[in-house]
């Protein structure tokens, strides 16, 4: 039984790899980090397989675990997945690495690969199965902060798929906005794309992208450390 962590900006996603299945997925903040401790402590994993665009709170997890003698295997120190890329691999995420790899394992090109976090990035793999580049932008829980911060008279908003395109309230408004945005925006990139293009979308926004045919997939990174692990 092994750990997988996936450390992002605001949360840490942990699960178990039992058997080549993932078991017991839990999110907490990233924050938080006392708490991969207490899962070792639970449960007494022996090894953890990390991906992390964390730092600071890579260190601590590793600490912490280390201390329960727990081996810690960081993507990029320890694991190095193989993908055929044009992009600098030296600046690509180690979250984008390791759900690319994680797609053209499981899925046949071409792929648009969503990942829908605090960033939001989107990953291009051509029919050869080369990632051909990608594009990152503020995700929809950064721009509602944002938003927010900027007109403070607009009210709170939960996001999800709004009753119509054309809202009738501020809330709605905002919903729509949010919603839509998305769903043209990605509808705008598959137009310049083969027809065969799958979308896969990953990420704690991912619900948010059910287009039509898209395969939601939020345990893509986890799926991809066990697949290295």
């Amino acid at each position: 039984m092994l750990l997988l962590l996936d450390i992002g900006n605001s949360n840490i996603k942990s699960c178990l790899s039992v058997n080549g299945f993932l078991h017991s997925t839990k999110v907490f903040p990233s924050s938080r980090a006392e708490k991969v401790a207490e899962l070792q402590k639970k449960i007494g994993f022996d090894k953890a397989f990390i991906c992390s665009v964390v730092r600071p709170v890579t260190d601590r997890v590793e600490k912490l675990l280390r201390k329960e003698g727990c081996a810690c295997h960081l993507v990029g120190r320890d694991l190095h997945p193989s993908i055929h890329s044009k992009y600098d691999l030296a600046m690509l995420g180690s979250d984008r690495l390791v759900n690319i790899f994680a797609a053209v394992n499981l899925y046949t090109p071409p792929i648009l690969l969503i990942s829908a976090g605090t960033a939001m990035t989107v990953d291009y793999i051509d029919p050869e199965g080369t990632h051909v580049g990608g594009m990152i932008l503020p995700g929809t829980f950064i721009s509602q902060k944002a938003l927010r911060r900027k007109a403070p008279a607009l009210p709170e908003f939960s996001f999800g798929q709004p009753e119509s395109l054309w809202a009738v309230t501020t809330i709605e408004a905002l919903k729509s906005g949010t919603y839509h945005s998305l769903h043209i925006f990605v509808r705008g990139l598959l137009d310049t794309l083969p027809n065969a293009t799958k979308v896969i979308v990953t990420g704690g926004g991912s619900r948010l992208f059910e287009l039509e045919n898209s395969i939601i997939f939020p345990e893509l990174t986890l799926q991809g450390l066990m697949m290295l692990s």
